[in-house]
């Protein structure tokens, strides 16, 4: 009998709000597809939000992998991409807001162990030195107890900022009234015991846990729970020992490992995810809710000043679908 890896057979777990955003995008066609590229593009404003890392993994239809990852310049990482998308077969880019581990370069995913690397939007508690399952982020407004959390999920999260014109076209992070309610209430520790199912209420008090604990390391370098994972997991990989380790280390998520040797290509779902394709050219799979239209302005010289003449719209056709939860391997084909 084959194991069940639709991980209908745990436990459900609370809402999260988790803050790194994750994408991966395939390009089934053998040239430029702008449908791929538009999927991928469209995303890069509400990606930048998250302030702690940019890394991104790209594959070309000659198999080349490349790897471009900083800690402060999306710009460039980005920029990279914009480069290589004519000729991607896969992309896949994350941006990180931190939740464990130091705040550099070396916490920037993805991460590389040998021939794998691995990038992971979510937490993994079995690696959490606090013993809590992680943070949820407040947008003027925070549960109280844990059936409000339903109204608490990243998808809700990108809703209000989608709705802000403001938060939109901010440069980097949030507008100035949202930045300041999310400094009010910055990081509130998730008290639930996940294992046991506890159905005790979230903190109240008035005490707030700030975004890192101001201590100075002693110039060792604090690991990622994400990084803990990768370094962890079993050197056989198939979708039951990836999801084995998913169980045994609690992992939520989502999560893509790449084998630089194999070619292989994993996807781990254990949050609510989404998935983006015409079942036709490409597919592309969000650990967050993505952007389906962009509009920016055209602009012409007049007497030496630059006028706005129109607007031009991208937009896709396609709606996002919730995706399954599991471990699959991915492939680049649709055959």
């Amino acid at each position: 009998m084959e194991a069940d890896l639709t991980l209908s057979t745990l436990p459900t777990l609370n809402p999260l709000n988790i803050m790194c955003k994750l994408l991966i995008a395939v390009n089934a066609k053998n040239e430029p597809n702008e449908k791929f590229e538009n999927a991928v593009k469209l995303q890069f404003p509400i990606m930048r939000k998250e302030e702690d890392g940019c890394g991104a993994v790209v594959i070309n239809r000659a198999g080349e992998l490349k790897v471009f990852r900083s800690i402060s310049d999306y710009g460039e990482v980005f920029g990279n991409v914009l480069r290589e998308l004519p000729e991607a077969k896969v992309v896949a880019i994350h941006t990180r807001t931190k939740t464990s581990g130091d705040v550099n370069l070396e916490n920037v995913h993805f991460f590389q162990i040998g021939n794998r690397l691995f990038a992971h939007n979510g937490f993994v508690p079995t690696f959490h030195k606090t013993g809590t399952y992680g943070f949820e982020f407040g947008l003027g407004y925070r549960p109280t107890y844990k059936e409000d959390t339903d109204e608490y999920t990243e998808t809700k999260l990108e809703e209000i900022l989608a709705s802000c014109e403001g938060c939109q076209t901010a440069t980097k992070g949030y507008c100035k009234r949202h930045k300041k309610e999310t400094e009010r209430l910055e990081f509130l520790r998730d008290s639930f015991c996940m294992d046991e199912g506890v159905e005790g209420a979230v903190e109240t008090a008035q005490a707030i846990i700030v975004k890192g604990s101001g201590k100075k390391n002693s110039g060792k370098i604090e690991y990622s729970d994400s990084y803990e994972f990768l370094k962890t997991l079993p050197k056989k990989e198939t979708e039951k020992s990836i999801f084995d380790h998913i169980v045994d280390t609690r992992f939520s998520g989502m999560g893509v490992l790449l084998n630089k040797d194999t070619g292989k290509i994993f996807l781990i779902i254990r949050k609510e995810c989404f998935s983006l394709s015409d079942m036709e050219s490409y597919g592309v799979f969000y650990s967050f809710n993505p952007i389906l239209t962009h509009k920016e302005q055209i602009h012409k010289d007049y007497f030496g000043i630059p006028f706005n003449i129109g607007n031009k719209e991208t937009k896709i056709a396609e709606k996002p679908e919730k995706m399954f939860e599991g471990v699959f391997e991915l492939k680049t084909t649709l055959e």
